[in-house]
């Protein structure tokens, strides 16, 4: 009967150590999901500045061409029209 119970203790404390192992699991899985939904938005957000920096560069080159065949080299950056008498 004492090897029956012993048996049994051991088993219980394994059914313990099982569920208690499958909460943790459950939080860390939780944790991943909400750091990859972070990882995806910031990822976005790197992207979309990205993007936007490389549109406005062949609009900014044109706005210099413009200027510059229009006689206005002086016009560009605008501090030095300021400095200028």
């Amino acid at each position: 009967m004492d090897s029956m119970d012993s048996f049994r203790e051991r088993f219980e404390a394994l059914e313990q150590q099982t569920e208690q192992l499958k909460r943790q699991t459950h939080a860390l899985e939780v944790h991943t999901r909400l750091v990859e939904r972070r990882l995806r938005w910031w990822r976005g957000i790197a992207c979309g500045v990205m993007l936007l920096g490389l549109v406005s560069m062949p609009l900014q080159s044109a706005q210099r061409r413009t200027l510059n065949q229009e006689g206005w080299p002086n016009a560009w950056p605008p501090w030095r029209t300021s400095l200028t008498p």
